[in-house]
């Protein structure tokens, strides 16, 4: 067994790659992606239509709040990984309402693509730390398919 795979199960672990894989996504489109567009008129009279990314009209204040999710993504991640250190616990869980509350306030430019990555988070934090459940001897059964003869009139 990997280090990851005794520190995190495979859900928490896929949905914390998850919010980090996406909160980088919204990084590169924050530069990227043109979400603004507009018409520019010249001195002959001429329009011209301009398109312009988040970056582009917010600058360095709209590259930070692209930015904010991946940074508390990653750090929810780390306090999750240091469970067993004080304080770690609720760390991750203020960690994850902050970027909640991050992408409520952002809501009509990033925030709504930030939404996913609340919602993994918010899963990570609370199956991290549960006991594992026993899987029982129950074996699922399907009638349809079982060798019963005794349904086509075969009683050997």
């Amino acid at each position: 067994m990997s280090a990851a795979s005794k520190l995190f199960r495979r859900g928490e672990l896929n949905a914390l790659l998850f919010a980090v894989v996406w909160s980088s996504a919204l990084v590169v489109a924050a530069f990227y992606t043109p979400i603004y567009q507009g018409e520019i008129e010249d001195s002959t009279g001429a329009v011209q239509q301009t398109n312009a990314t988040l970056v582009d009209v917010n600058g360095a204040y709209g590259a930070l709040i692209a930015a904010m999710p991946l940074i508390l993504s990653l750090a929810t991640t780390l306090a999750l990984w240091l469970r067993g250190q004080r304080h770690a616990g609720p760390m991750a869980w203020a960690l994850t309402i902050l970027c909640a509350a991050l992408s409520l306030v952002t809501i009509m430019t990033i925030g709504i693509f930030a939404l996913p990555v609340v919602g993994c988070l918010i899963y990570a934090c609370a199956v991290h730390g549960r006991p594992r459940r026993e899987r029982s001897g129950f074996k699922f059964h399907f009638p349809l398919f079982s060798r019963n003869d005794s349904r086509h009139g075969r009683n050997d």
